[in-house]
């Protein structure tokens, strides 16, 4: 696949001599691979990095590889395709290879809300009417945690009466003021969403759409959500309680430095999701808080994926803040993103300070 060289385009409007251009006509395979998931073409992102790895990816130098794969499968909530790799890594180096559930997504959490701890729960499989011993353990647990961990990454499939029974146990949970951490809920909203979408009669899937949401603290989603089922269903739509629960207190992130800060402030400034476009409200805000410091620090350890045109405006103000004289630094982006962000021509003053692998 050949990507043809081009400068990136921004509303911001940097100085055209700032705006960062593709670096190569003929680009290596992990760039052609984070282009194409920076595109949304996924599926063909997996086959590029899975052929790369075929050819030669077991090598030390193909480690790049192996992390933009792991990482897509993550992104994706492919955890089969994830313990897969998992095993080929093992064997490949003859060590442990990178835990489903990210170092990101567990470093603010006590040890007994991690995978393994006794307040972590795991469902996996299919969400269906086999579901009540689960729940039942799942209520029996949280008896013995004010706050219980609850993943839900491996759930490969839903079905109404599943979704029902998980909905009346978060409900239960949260009537009994036990805390409820979820995690892993990515692909199951999405197929949550497609379960509903016109579908008013299906009650177990919108009821868990709407417990998913007000958990997280997602009033836009659960209010949208809310709107379409009273459309679909001929009902009023349900209306938005905020949940009070424990709360889990995030472990705060501190880095080294050798100068110091030169404001008072966060030391981090926290990108998260999916960020799309040339006017994401995330990089607007970015902007924002950059015009007051000396020292960009942007933690993008919880940023899934970054679209073509978001990156390309990302690199542009990165690029302008560097040139106004600041230390740009984009810290821990997930292997794709790395990769995406190494296709601009980015100043020296911006440093992309990667997760290491396993």
């Amino acid at each position: 696949m050949q990507w043809p060289r081009c400068r990136a385009a921004s509303s911001m409007k940097p100085p055209r001599s700032i705006a960062p251009t593709i670096v190569s006509h003929s680009l290596p395979p992990q760039q052609e691979a984070a282009l194409l998931y920076a595109h949304g073409r996924s599926v063909e992102a997996a086959d590029l990095l899975q052929q790369t790895l075929q050819a030669g990816g077991a090598e030390p130098t193909g480690i790049e590889v192996w992390a933009m794969l792991f990482d897509l499968f993550r992104a994706e909530g492919d955890w089969q395709g994830f313990e897969a790799l998992t095993g080929r890594f093992q064997q490949a180096f003859g060590r442990p290879a990178p835990q489903w559930i990210s170092d990101e997504e567990i470093a603010g959490l006590p040890p007994d809300l991690r995978p393994g701890g006794s307040a972590y729960f795991e469902l996996s499989g299919v969400l269906d009417a086999r579901l009540a011993p689960a729940l039942a353990a799942l209520r029996a647990r949280a008896n013995q945690h004010a706050t219980l961990h609850l993943d839900l990454s491996k759930v490969t499939a839903i079905e109404a009466e599943g979704c029902q029974q998980l909905s009346r146990a978060l409900r239960h949970l949260t009537a009994s003021h036990s805390g409820v951490l979820l995690t892993g809920t990515r692909r199951l909203t999405r197929r949550l969403r497609e379960a509903t979408e016109g579908n008013g009669g299906t009650s177990g899937y919108w009821q868990l759409l709407l417990d998913i949401f007000q958990l997280l603290g997602l009033r836009s989603d659960f209010e949208s959500t809310a709107f379409a089922f009273a459309l679909a269903a001929g009902v009023s739509p349900p209306q938005w309680q905020a949940v009070l629960m424990p709360v889990v207190p995030p472990q705060d992130m501190e880095e080294k430095r050798d100068e110091p800060r030169y404001q008072a402030g966060p030391e981090l400034i926290q990108l998260h999701g999916t960020l799309a476009g040339t006017a994401d409200p995330q990089l607007t805000r970015l902007r924002e808080v950059a015009q007051d410091r000396k020292y960009i620090n942007v933690n993008m350890a919880g940023v899934i994926r970054v679209d073509f045109r978001c990156a390309s405006a990302l690199a542009s103000l990165a690029n302008e803040l560097a040139r106004a004289g600041k230390i740009v630094r984009l810290i821990r982006p997930n292997a794709l993103i790395a990769a995406l962000l190494s296709t601009f021509d980015l100043s020296a003053e911006v440093r992309v300070n990667r997760a290491d692998i396993g």
